[in-house]
C-alpha cells in the first residue's frame, strides 16, 4: 500500500497532523496515555515513546513505524489503523503501555545522561560524539544503523546504542575500514528487500568517520539497471583526519610534532563535490540542531540514497574525553 493509498483509506480526522520540529524538540519528557482496561487479550508494551509519538499524543506514531501494518498483517485487526484510531483497540481486547512513561530523544538517553550532560557544554563545540547522539536521538523502532569503524561504533555506544528495535551493524575485525559505503548500501537493499510490501523503504543510517568514507567513496556508484536504496542516509562526521588518534598517547601536547602529518593526516577533500559527481544528494551541517533537523528530515521525506556531512571539530576531542572520564567509567 502506498503512502497516498494509506492516507486515502484513513478518514479525514484520523491522520495524525504532522508536528513541527520545534514540536518535536519540546516533546521531551512529555507521556502518552496508557491505553488498558481489564481482561485484556494482548498488551503491548513499548521501552518509552520517541518525540514524535509523544508530540502527537499517541502511540507508535512516527510514519513509516512498523507496529500498525503488522497489527494488521498479523490479524490482530480487521483492517489498518492510524495511530489516532489507537481506542479502537480496546474493542479488540488490545492495549498498549510503555517500560517508561516519558517521551526521550531516544531509548539511548535513559542510559547515557552522563555522556548528555557533558556534551550540552559549549566548550567542546560539535563533535563527532555530538553527532552519534544526533543519529541515536533520530533513530526509531524498526529503523536499520550501521556504525563505521574507529570513533563512529565507540561514540555510538556511549550515547546508548544499540538498544531494543533498532538493527544495528558494526563491521569489524580484519577488513577496517574497507568497504563501508558499500557495506552501508547492501544494508539497506537488504532491509527494503525484506519489506516489499511496506509503504515506504525502512530506514537505514550509516555513521562513518570521514577518511572511513573517502575510503570507499566508490560505493556511491551505482550501476543505473542495478537496485537503488530508497531510504539510506549516510551521516559522515567529518573532523578532517584520524580523530580517534587524538584521545591516545601519540596525541598528548608533548608528542604533537609530528601528529598531524602521521597521524591526523587532514585531507581536504571536498565531500560536497565528490557527492555531486556520484549523483547523490548532499547537505552539510555545522552544529547539534542542525544535524537533528536533517536527519529528522530524512524521516519524513526519504531522498532514496543521501549524504549528510558533519563538519565537526577533533580538538576538543582529548579534553572531551577527560571529561568524559570525570562521570563514567571508560
Amino acid at each position: 500500500m502506498s503512502d497516498a493509498s494509506r492516507a486515502a483509506a484513513a478518514p479525514d480526522g484520523q491522520r495524525p497532523r504532522r508536528p513541527t520540529k520545534d514540536e518535536l524538540l519540546a516533546a521531551a519528557g512529555k507521556t502518552v496515555p496508557d491505553l488498558i482496561k481489564p481482561d485484556l487479550t494482548v498488551l503491548f508494551v513499548g521501552i518509552n515513546p520517541g518525540l514524535y509519538t509523544a508530540a502527537i499524543g499517541h502511540h507508535f506514531g512516527r510514519p513509516g513505524n512498523r507496529f500498525w501494518p503488522a497489527l494488521f498483517e498479523s490479524g490482530f485487526t480487521p483492517r489498518l489503523l492510524t495511530p489516532c484510531e489507537e481506542a479502537e483497540l480496546l474493542s479488540y481486547g488490545l492495549g498498549l503501555t510503555n517500560l517508561v512513561a516519558r517521551a526521550t530523544r531516544a531509548a539511548s538517553e535513559l542510559a547515557a545522561d552522563a555522556v548528555r550532560t557533558t556534551l550540552e557544554d559549549p566548550e567542546f563545540g560539535f563533535t563527532g560524539l555530538h553527532a552519534a547522539a544526533a543519529v541515536a536521538d533520530t533513530l526509531g523502532t524498526g529503523d536499520t544503523v550501521l556504525l563505521g569503524a574507529s570513533n563512529p561504533v565507540r561514540d555510538a555506544s556511549w550515547v546508548g546504542l544499540p538498544f531494543d528495535g533498532v538493527d544495528t551493524y558494526a563491521p569489524r575485525g580484519a577488513a577496517g575500514i574497507d568497504g563501508s559505503v558499500s557495506q552501508a548500501v547492501g544494508v539497506a537493499l537488504a532491509t527494503q528487500a525484506a519489506h516489499p510490501d511496506e509503504p515506504r523503504a525502512p530506514r537505514t543510517v550509516a555513521l562513518l568517520g570521514d577518511v572511513t568514507f573517502l575510503h570507499d567513496v566508490g560505493g556511491l556508484l551505482i550501476g543505473p539497471n542495478e537496485p537503488h536504496p530508497e531510504n539510506l542516509t549516510i551521516v559522515v562526521a567529518n573532523d578532517d583526519g584520524g580523530g580517534i588518534f587524538e584521545t591516545l598517547e601519540i596525541g598528548a601536547e608533548p608528542l604533537r610534532a609530528s601528529f598531524e602529518r602521521a597521524f591526523g593526516t587532514p585531507h581536504g577533500a571536498s565531500i560536497c563535490e565528490l557527492c555531486a559527481g556520484y549523483g547523490v544528494a548532499h547537505r552539510e551541517v555545522t552544529s547539534l540542531r542542525e544535524l537533528l533537523d536533517a536527519l529528522m528530515d530524512t524521516t519524513e521525506a526519504p531522498l532514496g540514497l543521501s549524504v549528510i556531512e558533519a563538519r565537526t571539530t577533533r580538538t576538543t576531542r582529548r579534553a572531551l574525553h577527560r571529561a568524559l572520564q570525570g562521570k563514567i567509567a571508560l
